[in-house]
């Protein structure tokens, strides 16, 4: 297994998708200074299987290894 080059932009990267997927919602209150991620545990119930699919298949490609991905 190889080794992530910049785990931070990765862990960024996938809380997006995440977030994009809404299965996690992320927000700052006016008095904290940090983001604070909510976890949507109604989540499996609010997407279907075929729309999951639809949104994983419209996500960037890796580029790392390019001949898995097409």
């Amino acid at each position: 297994m190889s080794e992530v080059r910049n785990p931070r932009k990765a862990l960024l990267r996938d809380l997006a998708y995440l977030i994009n997927l809404e299965a996690i919602s992320a927000n700052r209150p006016a008095d904290a200074g940090q983001l604070m991620f909510s976890i949507n545990l109604d989540w499996p119930t609010q997407i279907t299987e075929t729309e999951f699919f639809k949104r994983v298949k419209e996500m960037p490609k890796a580029k790392v290894y390019g001949f898995l991905s097409s």
